[in-house]
């Protein structure tokens, strides 16, 4: 998720579009993002279970603030790679955060029930994705996973140009491929965990039609991610 502490100095192009993003997508992006998440949630946790979770990459935290809201026994921590700015470090809207270097997660084993990385893991560099992986497994029950799939060129290139609209103005790099369905599954199973898709496809654009005509839903997927049994 985009950060909006990032210490990036924002040019007129970036304002223009985190403005765009804001106000085109980024609310109904989180109202249903929340919903379908909220669903694999109850397939992991007993419905009034004290659920202690971790947002990986939390960016501006409204996913998991709405998430919370959805399940009242819900308590969320956050992590990003950004500095908390001194203006916000009494901010009680920010009292559960803190920053990581990226890889190493600073909790003990086994302190959450799930973890949650929304639209993040395609942005860690391929060189460190097995370790942090590692890490989320080690520090969390279940890990559950927002990305996006591609399925060739085309595809790719759409989702690079709504990353560049979604992310760019906050300083996030965007990367070259995204996951495949095999892809996803093998970096998984590198890092220990075993990848179940939970919702092959989200139509996250229906409320833009001209958008909606060019998205597939089956570029937007959640899956779920345990450690594998030991033998």
């Amino acid at each position: 998720m985009s950060s909006p502490i990032t210490s990036k100095r924002k040019t007129f192009l970036d304002r223009t579009l985190i403005r765009v993003h804001q106000q085109t997508s980024h609310s109904h992006r989180i109202e249903l993002l929340a919903q379908r998440i909220d669903q694999v949630v109850a397939r992991h946790v007993a419905a009034g279970e004290a659920v202690r979770a971790l947002d990986i990459g939390c960016g501006d935290m409204a996913l998991s603030r709405r998430l919370a809201a959805m399940r009242p026994r819900l308590r969320f921590d956050a992590i990003d790679i950004h500095e908390l700015p001194p203006a916000l470090r009494d901010d009680p809207d920010w009292a559960n955060y803190r920053s990581f270097d990226g890889t190493h997660i600073p909790f003990p084993d086994a302190t959450f029930t799930f973890g949650l990385m929304c639209d993040v893991l395609h942005h860690v560099p391929p060189a460190s994705r097995i370790a942090l992986l590692g890490e989320v497994l080690r520090t969390c029950e279940v890990l559950i996973i927002k990305d996006h799939f591609e399925y060739g060129w085309l595809s790719r290139s759409v989702l690079r140009a709504m990353d560049f609209i979604g992310n760019y103005g906050y300083g996030v790099v965007i990367p070259e491929r995204y996951f495949t369905a095999g892809s996803i599954t093998d970096l998984c199973s590198q890092a220990g965990g075993v990848f179940q898709l939970e919702t092959p496809a989200i139509d996250l654009y229906a409320h833009l039609p001209l958008v909606s005509r060019i998205c597939r839903p089956q570029w937007q997927v959640i899956g779920s991610v345990r450690r594998r049994p030991s033998c």
